[in-house]
């Protein structure tokens, strides 16, 4: 019990801390606007072309380019960051351009340490019509199998290192380690956890070589490269302090008193801070609040996970009748934090899950999102397996533990691999999806304004008046749309919609020029020359 209390003190008390710090602004590695525009047509060449981020471009592996129709670069070969934002990427492109189609290509590193690459085409003049549009376009990294394998290692290795040292502190019976059989296995697991933990994080820092230089793994040894990554990147500096980490946990190994099991706990646990700092929290408009989530979410999932693998070395317990007193003691201890575990596990995945997934169109329609649904109902399943050890240990009807407790341990392991494709998959936040709302106006009318796909671009708006019964407004002369950001002052735009049908308007256009909230104010006047205003607020997505 008073190891109980000097745990639950600490973690309410680091928690408290971290929930203390302000908060701090950043985003999502994406495009807030461009000049030129996507797609915009010019009258005349620009001096440079520059891409305005949401976040600071990590300052090694960015490139930007402008391309003619014959694929030549017609830009200067200085692109570089912005010295006074280093949110902007720019060069300076070469005098005189003829008219016709270009393209900007670029490609940057984003905060969480993932390359970000995509297309801006633009024109210069009126073009012939019979040359063909180019699409603007976004990517963000897909992982592959050697990331996944390298930080899956890291997952599960960190989670059975920091959850053996926590099982050891507040569940072990410590009578229980007079069996010298197991407890070889139970240290022995904990090493093997450590020396995986190890391997997993020096492979990283080539493997972050391979993904934002480009490379193979058999140029990913490169000196300079790593020295690139190591020094220049938040990634590296992260890396730099996991390093550390190992090697003050390298004073822990003995841990023959309970300060040595306690640095083990604390000093691992940090890892896992280290981790969520190299995320996609790091990209939140809430910088310390996201990470602070992140953490506590690695931290308890890793806590549950690794004390089930801690039950599982200590199955042969339960073969006598000594020590199936023993295990089920340790399943009522260990219950009571997994009700800890999963109080934070759910609190602070709906929080990052509404923030990276904003939308139903997202969680469905996006690869995050289908990857996050797996996950949920995977931990579902974990719940119910941890319901059924619960009862066994209330009921004193564990004779036969390994079935639950495997399977537990089986959906942990699992939702631990969802969770390496999740942290580098691309979130959903920029995918919000076609936007619907419908307004009143100052009388009994209602108006429906549609945007598809709703991006940065070519979309497309449809509007819809209808009157108090549901039936098309017939009596309008006009309506027209004003297009204006909230995120800074650059003026309205307002366009005339043309009537397709009774009561239904529709125009294509690239009117939304960046990310972010916008207000789209909708304007009809009747035939009696009655002005009918009202506004909605779009938030538009990448693309």
């Amino acid at each position: 019990m008073i190891r109980f209390r000097k745990l639950f003190f600490f973690i309410m008390a680091f928690a408290m801390l971290l929930f203390s710090l302000p908060g701090m602004s950043s985003a999502h590695a994406y495009i807030v606007k461009s000049n030129p525009s996507a797609n915009q047509s010019l009258s005349k060449s620009p001096d440079k072309v520059s891409i305005e981020f949401d976040e600071i471009i990590q300052p090694t592996f960015y490139s930007i380019q402008v391309l003619d129709m014959k694929g030549n670069q017609v830009n200067k070969d200085n692109g570089r960051i912005n010295s006074s934002n280093a949110k902007v990427l720019e060069s300076d492109v070469k005098k005189g351009l003829p008219k016709g189609i270009y393209s900007i290509k670029w490609k940057i590193v984003s905060s969480d340490g993932h390359p970000v690459d995509g297309v801006i085409p633009f024109q210069i003049g009126v073009s012939d019509k019979n040359q063909p549009l180019l699409k603007s376009k976004t990517t963000g990294y897909i992982p592959q199998f050697d990331l996944i394998l390298i930080r899956w290692i890291q997952y599960i290795s960190g989670a059975i290192f920091v959850g053996l040292s926590f099982f050891y502190l507040s569940v072990y019976p410590k009578k229980s380690l007079q069996n010298t059989s197991l407890e070889k296995r139970y240290k022995g697991l904990i090493n093997i956890s450590f020396l995986f933990l190890w391997v997993s994080i020096l492979l990283s820092l080539p493997l972050q070589v391979t993904i934002d230089a480009n490379v193979s793994w058999l140029n990913a040894f490169d000196f300079s490269l790593l020295q690139d990554i190591a020094t220049k990147t938040l990634f590296g500096k992260v890396w730099i302090s996991e390093v550390i980490l190992l090697l003050l946990l390298l004073f822990t190994v003995k841990r023959n008193k309970e300060f040595l099991w306690w640095a083990s706990f604390i000093f691992g646990s940090c890892m896992f801070l280290a981790k969520a700092i190299t995320s996609h929290a790091v990209s939140s408009t809430d910088l310390l609040v996201s990470i602070e989530f992140d953490f506590l979410h690695l931290l308890c999932a890793s806590i549950w996970v690794g004390c089930l693998a801690a039950m599982v070395v200590l199955l042969p317990l339960n073969r006598e009748e000594e020590g199936k007193i023993l295990f089920q003691q340790m399943i009522r201890r260990f219950s009571t934090w997994g009700k800890v575990c999963v109080f934070f596990l759910v609190i602070s995945g709906v929080y990052l899950g509404l923030k990276y997934v904003p939308t139903f169109h997202a969680l469905f329609y996006t690869e995050y999102g289908r990857v996050l649904t797996s996950k949920v109902a995977l931990f579902l399943v974990m719940l119910i397996f941890a319901l059924l050890n619960s009862l066994k240990g209330r009921r004193s009807e564990g004779e036969k533990w390994g079935m639950t407790l495997w399977g537990e341990v089986t959906m942990g392991v699992i939702v631990l691999f969802l969770a390496v494709i999740l942290t580098n998959l691309p979130t959903a936040s920029s995918s919000l999806g076609p936007f619907k709302e419908t307004n009143h106006f100052n009388n009994e009318d209602t108006v429906t304004l549609k945007v598809g796909p709703n991006v940065i671009g070519q979309n497309t708006f449809d509007v819809i008046l209808k009157n108090k019964t549901g039936k098309p407004l017939t009596e309008i002369q006009q309506v027209s749309l004003t297009f204006s950001t909230q995120r800074m002052d650059m003026g309205e735009n307002m366009v005339n919609i043309p009537e397709v049908s009774a009561g239904h308007y529709k125009i294509q256009g690239m009117y939304f020029n960046m990310t972010g909230p916008w207000k789209v104010h909708v304007h009809a006047l009747t035939k009696s020359l009655e002005d009918l205003d009202t506004d909605f607020n779009c938030t538009v997505g990448s693309q």
